[in-house]
């Protein structure tokens, strides 16, 4: 049996690999056909728009292309194996030909596993750089007690949530050191709006004015309906990466939780925390629906109507999915 079990698993992981590759390569493919212009703008020369493209991969792709990999794997191994007859010689020797699905089970749950991890790392990482691939050398932001926190020179910003969109900031809070990098003067919002590369207009702001040379001294309290104030001169400010649904999968958690414990509505957030924790699962799911279908090729003589039959499958299931994530986001 183990001999068996070996055989069975490394024609699933022979064939998930050849399938994760070409599908990788048809994805590659057809982004360049489409995002020709934005591979253009990049530059011609040096490896970003090489590195675009594959970034893409992960960061667009990965979530469809690992599932629909381990759907054909499980199909063929075992489709491939019942026209060779293959399940018949298992079960004259007595073995089920379910026995011969233990092998591809355990890889698929090992994958879903790895498809965590990469969910996780990878792809939230590649997912960055699509965004804003020309900015690879903009600074990193820190997520931190439930929001998100850089500097650039001499002022420090706090930042909840950013809509890119509409270039709008949620939880706005913006600190101004001098030289010598003393608190100077503090700005605190619930909303921001972006009008310029360096003009923010804050809305029911609450401002504090410190005086450095005299830190017990009480600071000046003021509270403006609407300002608008310079806050950077740097155009690359890149506050709009302030995004809850690019952190990782326990950052998320944590965000969650912050917002939660101040009475915030966090349904979307939860949506999207919840599909983290379940895609990965998909891979197992999709490698399960195919045996069923792969081990009908033993009465059709033809891998032709179990392959529908997973198209099928594969269709309803994302079908249902997309309904499901559409009513989750809405409540």
């Amino acid at each position: 049996m183990r001999i068996l079990s070996r055989y069975v698993l490394v024609r699933f992981l022979v064939w998930f690999g050849t399938c994760f590759a070409l599908l990788c390569g048809i994805a590659a493919s057809a982004d360049l056909l489409i995002e020709f212009e934005r591979i253009r703008d990049l530059g011609g020369e040096g490896v970003q728009p090489l590195v675009y493209l594959l970034m893409r991969l992960p960061a667009m792709h990965f979530g469809y292309l690992i599932p629909i990999a381990a759907f054909a794997a499980a199909l063929f191994t075992l489709g491939t194996a019942a026209l060779g007859l293959e399940v018949v010689a298992a079960k004259a020797g007595g073995i089920s030909p379910y026995r011969l699905m233990i092998p591809i089970l355990v890889a698929a749950a090992v994958l879903s596993a790895l498809t965590y991890v990469v969910n996780d790392t990878l792809v939230v990482r590649a997912t960055h750089y699509v965004e804003r691939p020309e900015d690879g050398d903009a600074p990193d932001i820190v997520f931190r007690g439930g929001s998100f926190w850089y500097h650039r020179g001499r002022t420090i910003y706090n930042i909840r949530r950013a809509d890119a969109q509409t270039g709008t900031l949620y939880g706005v809070s913006v600190y101004e050191r001098d030289l010598a990098y003393r608190l100077v003067r503090s700005v605190h919002a619930k909303r921001a709006e972006i009008e310029g590369p360096d003009a923010w207009r804050f809305h029911d702001a609450l401002v504090r004015t410190f005086d450095p040379d005299s830190p017990g001294r009480t600071p000046r309290f003021e509270r403006e309906r609407e300002i608008v104030l310079t806050v950077a001169d740097d155009p690359d400010l890149g506050v709009l990466e302030a995004d809850p649904a690019m952190l990782s999968t326990g950052d998320l958690y944590r965000y969650i939780r912050a917002r939660e414990s101040e009475g915030e509505n966090t349904r979307l957030f939860r949506a999207i925390f919840q599909e983290r924790l379940a895609a990965p699962l998909s891979v197992f799911l999709f490698a399960l629906l195919a045996i069923p279908s792969a081990l009908r090729a033993e009465r059709t003589r033809s891998l032709a109507t179990p392959a529908l039959q997973g198209v099928a499958i594969l269709v309803g299931f994302w079908f249902a999915d997309g309904i499901a994530q559409m009513v989750s986001s809405r409540g």
